[in-house]
């Protein structure tokens, strides 16, 4: 898995051999090998079709690595795709009137060779479906997102729509000046750690069902990222070096070295009593 998830650094691979398409066919000539792949680089629709591969596979890393990283939320992810899903139909529509100028190396090819939009239109088409398929459960949840994102801004119209302990409670908090003024003192793009601080300001006892809401997309994981991180810094500690570590000493490194949290020293260490000289 942990490779797995790297595929699309692939993408960077391609661009850098579009680059350099021109010097390595020179090459290959000069050294008179790998014909059959020195013919598809003279060749217009094997170029174009590569053209086309770089630049999706450059937007789908631009996804990748706004799903990764430290202090993402559920809802963050929900957006990233919901974005990514736009973006591709406004390809499919940008490519159906022959419009490139989201696909910056098939807009070169475009200058000295005929272009079959319509085929690369049907393969950004199925890449929609994929992602709509995959993702069908993040459609779903399109009313929480919006709720856990901003309470103040979601729709009366749409409050019957959620769950009923939660329809009542939505109404108090939209309702509660103190709160609103606290969520619009956050930054325009909040962070992560700006929501979750926001949340905590929901009282369990005013507001059980919505609290309990909160938590449950707090706590939600989006991404792998955690475990990547965990994994690494597993295999950084465990090492042939410290053949004497327990499995206790294990955890509690691994959460010093994943976790956020700054210790007390001093009042841990003034928690200890001094030994005493005898």
């Amino acid at each position: 898995m942990h490779c797995g998830v790297r595929w699309l650094s692939r993408g960077k691979v391609l661009a850098r051999f579009w680059d350099l398409k021109d010097h390595i066919l020179q090459f290959l000539t000069e050294i008179d090998d790998l014909c059959n792949e020195r013919k598809c680089l003279e060749e217009d629709e094997w170029l174009n079709d590569l053209a086309f591969l770089v630049d999706i596979s450059e937007h789908l890393n631009s996804l990748n690595l706004n799903l990764q990283g430290m202090n993402k939320l559920f809802t963050n992810m929900c957006n990233e795709v919901a974005s990514f899903e736009s973006k591709l139909k406004l390809f499919i529509g940008q490519l159906a009137q022959r419009k490139l100028d989201n696909f910056f190396h098939l807009n070169e090819r475009a200058a000295v060779s005929n272009l079959d939009t319509d085929k690369y239109t049907a393969k950004v088409e199925m890449l929609l479906k994929t992602f709509q398929s995959k993702f069908a459960e993040f459609h779903s949840e399109q009313d929480n997102v919006l709720l856990f994102s901003n309470p103040f801004t979601f729709p009366e119209a749409r409050i019957s729509s959620l769950d009923v302990g939660l329809q009542l409670e939505v109404i108090d908090v939209r309702c509660d000046t103190v709160l609103k003024g606290r969520f619009y003192e956050m930054p325009a793009v909040p962070s992560a750690m700006d929501m979750i601080s926001f949340w905590r300001l929901i009282s369990p006892v005013r507001c059980p069902n919505l609290h309990t809401f909160a938590l449950q997309y707090i706590c939600r994981f989006g991404s792998t990222y955690r475990c990547e991180q965990t994994f690494s810094a597993m295999k950084l500690i465990k090492n042939r070096n410290r053949s004497c570590l327990t499995d206790h000493h294990l955890c509690d490194l691994l959460t010093l070295a994943t976790s956020n949290l700054q210790p007390d020293i001093e009042k841990l260490v003034g928690s200890l009593q001094a030994q005493k000289s005898h």
